[in-house]
């Protein structure tokens, strides 16, 4: 049996499923001294690839290269595609005259 998120929610789909090498326990952990404090706050940082909860507890998430790059760059699938711009219009160009 996998393990739970809060009450019912296995832990692989619940929300905080993506601070996965914080771990199923911490995450719950760290939501009850959330939901424990009215207005308290966990913060995110995501170039340290750390969440740090009220308390100040600090644990690292993994994160992929290439979406932690976008989330840095502010960047959704087309922006990223429109840095590519340049790189796209030299192919075309390349294969328009038989140089590919």
């Amino acid at each position: 049996m996998s393990e739970t998120f809060g009450s019912s929610i296995p832990c692989e789909a619940s929300a905080v499923n993506w601070l996965g090498d914080m771990g199923c326990q911490a995450s719950a952990t760290m939501l009850e001294r959330l939901r424990a404090v009215p207005g308290s706050r966990a913060g995110v940082d995501l170039q340290a690839q750390t969440v740090a909860g009220p308390d100040g507890e600090s644990h690292g998430f993994h994160i992929e290269p290439f979406p932690k790059h976008c989330l840095l760059q502010r960047l959704d699938e087309l922006g990223y595609t429109l840095t590519l711009a340049a790189r796209i219009t030299d192919v075309e160009r390349r294969h328009e005259h038989g140089d590919a």
